[in-house]
């Protein structure tokens, strides 16, 4: 075997052991981006790890809310995710209204919901919607000009 080759092999194992070196380095810190050197091109790749849920750390839980609650507070909820239980008290084409009682009239703090699942909804129903507070785009039958976009499935209260 000619020396070129040999180098050739031994500079591929030397660099492979340096990216498993930065890898098992950046697995131990939080998620960071490092620039290495790419092996056979001398460009530069970008590497990225990100640091593992510990399944023992309890992750922080989002509380469920009354529809009053958010809608009557919205600057403390607006372009946060929030959860939300209520009850379908109309639904129009694009969007559905929820309410804190599963009866009544639609009122202004009433609160338009769209996106993942909002046309699953059924009235008489108890749901728990998880989303985040936007304001606009969605011109509601009610006034309310804010409305949660959900980002998962109602789920059905039993």
């Amino acid at each position: 075997m000619s020396k070129k080759k040999k180098l050739g092999i031994f500079l591929i194992i030397v660099g492979v052991v340096l990216i498993l070196f930065i890898l098992f380095w950046n697995s131990k810190n939080q998620t960071r981006i490092e620039s290495i050197p790419a092996l056979s091109t001398g460009e530069t790749a970008a590497v990225a790890t990100v640091k593992p849920i510990d399944p023992a750390v309890p992750q922080k839980e989002i509380p469920v809310l009354g529809v009053g609650k958010v809608s009557r507070h919205t600057k403390d909820f607006i372009n946060q995710k929030v959860r939300i239980a209520g009850y379908l008290i109309r639904k129009e084409a694009a969007y559905a209204i929820i309410s804190d009682e599963n009866y009544g009239p639609l009122g202004y703090y009433d609160l338009p919901v769209s996106g993942v699942g909002f046309d699953t909804i059924l009235s008489k129903h108890k749901y728990i919607l998880e989303g985040t507070l936007v304001l606009g785009k969605i011109k509601a039958i009610n006034g309310n000009p804010y409305r949660l976009q959900l980002s998962s499935l109602p789920t059905l209260v039993k």
